[in-house]
């Protein structure tokens, strides 16, 4: 028995990325307030490492240039693009990293970036963001990615996801390929455990139509293939189902159905809806599945997901 089921959600997708044009940026000093020292070439050390590569060339100013006007001065006439300032700043138990893109030409500001940490040992994460952000030209919520989300940040009140776990509820249909079979409401549970590139899935489901009702359980390996709020993604898995099948006879029983009338006499069931005889079977067993879907909000504490399935049993 084969089996396809597609989970369908209402989903309103918004996408946009553009390419920041910059190719050679001019990278000052980030400044430290209420850090230690040592914390100013380390943090600036590793915004100069991811903004390094893609196309980008960023040259550190020297020791001697910490000033926009420095900075300013130095790029003028010289194929700068942008020059990249910020500070990071400790307030009580909050550090704010600030970055601010400022245009080497014209002196106008481009662009700025504002993320918090709860400790400094999040200095990769924030860092790996603002650059992410500096060189897609898109805000800090855009850049955002499993695996990189800050302690205790929120956008209007929405938890970013930092949790293993992802729980739901879906609801789709259930076609069985047989012929004259209707296709079942599904419903059912779905769990992943995340990394940022795999998880691992539970699902239990239950289905309903005039002539089928079953229930399953399975277990899967979901691979996804972005780690930011549009992630396509593909699943293996292996799931087990019952399905109890009404199978119609062709002509009423009372006609002379060209079958053991033994059989059928103490098996059929009558269906007054459409003043036929059927019989009731069952079907069970362990199955192969596969399915290809698209997890929105990724990055959040909730998600959608549109996903087709295809089982073999």
């Amino acid at each position: 028995m084969n089996r396809f089921t597609s989970m369908i959600l209402v989903v309103i997708i918004a996408l946009s990325s553009t390419i920041f044009s910059a190719e050679s940026m001019y990278l000052l000093p980030l400044k430290m307030t209420g850090l230690e020292e040592q914390h100013e070439e380390v943090i600036t050390s590793l915004l100069e490492e991811e903004l390094t590569g893609k196309d980008i060339k960023v040259v550190a100013a020297p020791d001697s240039c910490t000033t926009i006007d420095c900075a300013l001065e130095t790029t003028k006439n010289s194929g700068f693009q942008s020059i990249i300032s910020g500070s990071v700043r400790k307030l009580g138990d909050k550090i704010t990293f600030f970055v601010k893109v400022t245009n080497a030409q014209t002196s106008e500001t481009v662009a700025t970036h504002r993320l918090s940490a709860s400790s400094i040992e999040e200095s990769d994460v924030i860092v790996a963001r603002l650059a992410k952000s500096i060189i897609n030209e898109e805000s800090v919520d855009e850049s955002a990615e499993v695996g990189m989300i800050a302690e205790g940040e929120n956008k209007n009140e929405i938890t970013r996801k930092r949790s293993f776990f992802s729980n739901g509820m879906y609801l789709g249909a259930n076609t069985l390929v047989k012929e004259n079979m209707d296709a079942a409401m599904t419903f059912g549970t779905k769990s992943w455990y995340e990394t940022p590139d795999y998880a691992g899935e539970l699902t239990f489901d239950f289905s309903y139509a005039t002539d089928v009702t079953g229930f399953g359980f399975g277990l899967g390996f979901v691979k996804f293939f972005s780690r930011e709020n549009i992630s396509p993604f593909a699943t293996l898995g292996l799931g087990y189902s019952f399905y109890s099948i009404k199978n119609y006879l062709d002509e009423s029983m009372t006609s002379g159905y060209d079958y053991d009338y033994d059989y059928y006499n103490s098996n059929a069931r009558y269906d007054s809806s459409s003043d036929q005889y059927y019989i009731e079977e069952g079907f069970a067993g362990l199955a192969p599945k596969v399915g290809l879907g698209v997890a929105f909000l990724r990055t959040y504490d909730f998600k959608f997901v549109l996903e087709g399935e295809y089982e073999l049993n």
